[in-house]
């Protein structure tokens, strides 16, 4: 089960996912696209088992580990 934000997931999980399905076509995937302030109890519950999210999470239950970094301009 994970969990991603929807611009994380566009950005570069979706790619990952569809590598990780063609080369396991045996192991489930659920995914869960949704905002931050949804994942976050989500994982902390253990609803999910990894969350790509945009802010680390400050909690003795859960392991934040950074994924990558991606600059945003504003226009």
């Amino acid at each position: 089960n994970i969990g991603c934000v929807h611009w994380i997931y566009d950005c570069c999980v979706q790619q990952l996912l569809e590598q990780f399905i063609r080369e396991n076509p045996d192991i489930s995937v659920n995914i869960m696209k949704g905002q931050t302030s949804e994942l976050i109890p989500m994982v902390c519950e253990r609803g999910l088992d990894v969350a790509f999210i945009q802010s680390e999470v400050h909690s003795y239950n859960v392991q934040s580990c950074l994924f990558a970094v991606e600059p945003i301009v504003f226009v």
